[in-house]
């Protein structure tokens, strides 16, 4: 799915997707910036007014636990978001996905679409973020430790960021719905 959008926003645009991705932040995955093409018949025009609709990147950063520097990318898409969650090594290890609860269901429901060492924190932090937002979310957490205090510190961060800047997730300024 990665990879599609990739391609999408790069060919309608007809101009490499990596520069776009580096425009948004020095700290964007390896995996979010390598495309294949792949081609789509749409003018010029009307490919950069539904890509700037559809696709919107932004880039925050925090210190957790006093000492490791956290990076997150949040792709906003039409009804739905992808959180990444990483260090220094750009990687995208694992991806987790969450709907929001269905009509009179108090729980989300998620899975795991790849696998990682941290894909149970992903899949803890996509199911709160889609309940909270009433959001499809899609997470991914690549980072190189790990502690009891990382998913609350994480989940703080995110649902801060969600509160002050809900631009950055949501094309209106609630939430999906």
């Amino acid at each position: 799915m990665l990879k599609f959008l990739g391609t999408l926003e790069s060919d309608i645009l007809q101009r490499p997707t990596r520069g776009l991705l580096h425009a948004a932040g020095s700290h964007v995955p390896h995996a979010l910036r390598d495309y294949s093409p792949c081609a789509y018949p749409l003018s010029a025009f009307a490919a950069k007014e539904a890509t700037s609709a559809m696709f919107e990147f932004n880039t925050f950063s925090e210190v957790v636990g006093g000492q490791h520097q956290v990076h997150f990318l949040v792709l906003r898409m039409a009804q739905s978001f992808l959180l990444w969650i990483g260090d220094d090594s750009k990687e995208l290890n694992n991806l987790s996905v969450a709907m929001p609860p269905f009509r009179g269901s108090l729980e989300s429901v998620s899975s795991n679409l790849m696998g990682g060492s941290m894909s149970s924190l992903a899949e803890a932090i996509s199911r709160k973020l889609a309940k909270k937002s009433a959001c499809q979310v899609f997470v991914s957490v690549s980072l190189k430790f790990q502690d009891s205090q990382t998913e609350l510190a994480l989940l703080q961060r995110v649902l801060d960021e969600m509160s002050l800047h809900p631009e950055y997730f949501f094309q209106t300024k609630t939430a999906c719905t």
